[in-house]
Formats: C-alpha cells, structure tokens, sequence
C-alpha cells in the first residue's frame, strides 16, 4: 500500500507538496475559479476583490482524492475586507500523520483600487512521514493581480516564487503561473477558463460554465487537459450560506470528490 500511494502521489502531482489552498469548487470547473462571487479559499489564492467592504466569509471543506482516504484534504478559509484592503488566513492538511502527511498555512493581503487588486501571500509547508523521519518544512511566496471591466474578470497568480524545497536534496519547487478568466452572461450563466504554465511541466488549460438554475442553487461543469480530465459540481445557497459539492475523473486514477461550506457575514 505504500508504494501504492507515493506512485499515485508522483502521477497525481497536484495532490503532493501544496503550497496553496485547496479550493472547494476548483475540481468541478477543470481548475478554474468564479472571481465574480470568489468564496474564502479563492480569494486567499486569487487576488480577484470579489469582495464587498466590510464583509467577513469563511470556507471550509473535505476533498477525497481517487477514492482513496490516505489522500484526504481538509481545509478551512477566512477572508475580510476593510478599506480596500483584504486580508486571508488558510489552514490545510493532506494524508494521516499515521502514513503521511502535509500540513499547510497561508497568510494573505490584497489591495482593490478601483477595479485593479494586488496581492503576496506567504506560505508555510510542512510534511511528516509517520514519524520514523524527521518533519521537514519550507516557505514561499506568492503575488498576483486582478482586474474587472464590466463583465469580464481576469487574473494573473505567481506560485513558488522563491522555488521552494523541503530539504537540499529535495527536488526543486519551480515558480508556476496562472491566469484566470471569467466572462459574466448577460442572464444566468458565466464561463471561466484558466491556464496554468510551468517550465517543467506541460501547458494545462481548463474551461468551465457555470448556470443558476434557481435562486436556491446552481450547476457547473469542467474539463481540463494535461492530463484530460472532467468534472462537474452543485451548489445550494440557503441565506448567507452555501454548500458545494464538485467531483472530477482523473483518466488514470479515477474519481476525487469534494464537499465545502461557505458563510458570509457582513453586508
């Protein structure tokens, strides 16, 4: 079993050394977000302001990747808005401390002028392999901006930005970027996309739709590429709160599903 879960951990990839924040509605829309009502753990990692002055969200959820519980997220989100300035604070944990597993924080600040946001956020990695070795730890930083122009939104993140490693022997973190998309429908419904690019690894894209089918809930869909992936979600709104369900079909490794709760406080 062993073996078993560090290949599917070396096949998976985004599943193994995460600096950022699972985010609970990412499976289901093939990677992308949806800027224009972003919940915590978006805004914690997409500097995107979709966020109104004054306002206080949590975020938090449950993800289970390929069936396999040794692979299990649990993470939780807040973020707050104050005078153009918005503050983020996540906490994430991967796999059993039995077996393996990554424990993640993440601090964060953004800045909305107008419709243009700035933001860094510094991350916190450390991984424990059942205590027959020692836990070992890095740090990161990540910056990005957003813009807004009627009824498009796009943003652009930078990972890894100090090329991170666990240990001097450990392979070396490479700085990632993505750019996200989001063109608001004139009714019902909104397209996202995303592209990802890093040096050692091939170019991933993902597109999405998401569409309220009532005022109490909506559907999205998702594909991604490199590898070809699908995915699909719902989401039930009852007052300030919101509960999503997204799942996705890895080719190789099978299904991962994800459940969050997301709560607003404030205007």
């Amino acid at each position: 079993m062993s073996l078993l879960l560090m290949l599917i951990i070396s096949i998976a990839g985004t599943v193994s050394q995460a600096y950022t924040l699972h985010r609970g509605r990412s499976d289901g829309l093939g990677g992308a977000a949806i800027l224009s009502q972003a919940e915590a753990a978006t805004l914690l990692s997409i500097p995107c302001g979709g966020i109104s002055d004054g306002v206080l969200k949590f975020e938090t959820g449950f993800s289970r990747c390929f069936g396999i519980k040794e692979l299990d997220h649990v993470f939780a989100a807040a973020a707050y808005r104050r005078s153009g300035f918005i503050y983020g604070v996540g906490l994430m944990q991967l796999g059993s401390a039995d077996f393996y597993a990554e424990q993640t924080g993440i601090l964060s600040a953004a800045y909305q002028y107008d419709s243009l946001t700035l933001g860094i956020a510094a991350s916190i990695l450390s991984v424990q392999f059942g205590g027959l070795y020692d836990r070992l730890t890095s740090t990161t930083i990540t910056a990005g901006g957003g813009y807004r122009r009627g009824r498009i939104l796009a943003a652009i993140v930078a990972d890894n930005l100090t090329s991170p490693r666990l240990h001097e022997n450990a392979i070396q973190a490479t700085p990632t970027f993505t750019g996200y998309f989001e063109l608001i429908g004139e009714r019902y419904y909104s397209f996202v996309a995303r592209c990802t690019l890093q040096k050692t690894e091939l170019p991933q894209f993902g597109l999405g739709q998401t569409v309220d089918v009532t005022a109490a809930g909506s559907l999205y869909w998702g594909i991604s590429t490199a590898p070809l992936t699908y995915g699909g979600g719902l989401d039930i709104n009852y007052r300030r709160g919101r509960i999503s369900y997204a799942a996705s079909y890895h080719p190789t490794l099978g299904l991962s599903h994800t459940v969050s709760f997301a709560y607003t406080v404030g205007k």
